[in-house]
């Protein structure tokens, strides 16, 4: 497993030569369409690995660009009807932005592909902390997720890459009151978290080849079991205030569909993925789904070159796949607050070109 896979599926190039046609962004059928582009620097790599809310009215997406190690840190604002690039400090030092988490215009976090956490206050962004280096020396630990409840209230999971065991050994860091602590118990493997409420979460974590569902309670985290969760390793997961709990998992044995799982009215339901759509497409994160507003998820489903990547939506028990195009892929999907559009973040690679331009998607005009 390579120790950035996120990053890798945004900004790696390929040695197979493409047909070099400019790849189709969404099918005419289409709820959504493509409202920004943008490249970081000429006739780089650049991809958006994730899209976030920030204050009332406010849009992040970030990711990076580049095609060496750990790639460039980039990031852009959606702020006043616009997209704005905010400067990053020493982007190729933190390496691409890997999550990101905003509870205000005037607070945003994000973790980096070289361990680092940035911190934006309103104007400008500032490094935060940088992750020690784990025992047992590198490849060390990536940032996988960040969740910003408040401004005194903000996780950061993390990841341990071991390549020559395949696995994953996850970690966690809880920035409470300006003191920043590691998790003890179950919360120390968590490597993605969302927030039904600030008493109210969820993540993934575990150890090895498993990651598995845990829950905050009063006395901390608590692995969550139930006969649909059983032999599930789960990539992503997202909570609702007023609405069901939803992740993404494949079979831990490795054949079979990947699978969504719900839990609605103190029951865990599963919903098998499309057969088309590979367990191998996911990555490990927390923004992969989105709430459609009614009683549906939308789905972000990225393909491997040199295929099309998807967005697939779930209702009423049925599935809508959206192809996105030849060498396309959707990495984060979000919902407006307090509104019924959705945006997407991800890229369009152009391999004959050896470049790639970071794209945004939505189902209204703009994000």
């Amino acid at each position: 497993m390579k120790r950035s896979l996120r990053i890798c599926a945004v900004l790696c190039a390929a040695t197979a030569v493409a047909s070099g046609l400019a790849p189709a962004l969404a099918s005419a059928r289409s709820p959504w369409q493509v409202v920004y582009r943008h490249r970081f620097a000429a006739h780089s790599f650049s991809g958006f690995s994730v899209i976030a809310p920030g204050g009332r009215g406010e849009m992040w997406a970030a990711g990076g660009y580049g095609v060496a190690g750990n790639g460039l840190a980039g990031a852009v604002l959606w702020r006043n009807h616009r997209w704005h690039v905010t400067p990053v400090p020493d982007p190729g030092t933190l390496g691409a932005i890997t999550g990101l988490s905003a509870d205000s215009a005037s607070d945003a976090w994000a973790v980096t592909a070289n361990g680092y956490v940035l911190r934006w206050d309103g104007r400008q962004w500032r490094i935060a902390k940088r992750l020690a280096e784990p025992q047992g020396g590198p490849p060390g630990d990536e940032p996988t997720g960040v969740l910003a409840i408040n401004a005194r209230n903000v996780w950061v999971f993390y990841a341990t890459w071991r390549d020559s065991h395949n696995h994953v050994h996850g970690g966690a860091l809880h920035d409470l009151n300006g003191t920043w602590r590691e998790a003890t118990g179950p919360g120390r493997t968590i490597i993605a978290a969302s927030e039904a409420t600030p008493a109210d979460l969820w993540a993934i974590g575990g150890t090895g080849s498993h990651v598995g569902l845990l829950h905050h309670e009063q006395r901390g985290w608590k692995p969550v079991t139930a006969q649909a969760l059983t032999g599930l390793t789960f990539a992503s997961i997202l909570a609702l205030r007023r609405g069901p709990v939803w992740a993404l998992g494949w079979p831990s044995a490795g054949t079979g569909p990947a699978e969504l799982v719900e839990l609605s009215s103190g029951r865990w339901t599963g919903h098998p993925l499309p057969a088309a759509i590979k367990q191998a497409n996911f990555l490990l994160g927390a923004t992969e789904l989105a709430s459609d507003g009614h009683a549906g998820i939308w789905v972000a489903a990225p393909a491997f070159y040199p295929h099309s990547g998807h967005l697939l939506h779930l209702a009423r028990g049925r599935w809508q796949q959206i192809a996105l195009g030849a060498n396309v892929n959707a990495h984060s999907v979000v919902a407006v607050p307090r509104s019924h559009t959705l945006c997407a973040a991800g890229s369009a690679d152009n391999y004959s070109a050896t470049s790639a331009t970071a794209l945004v998607w939505s189902t209204a005009s703009a994000c």
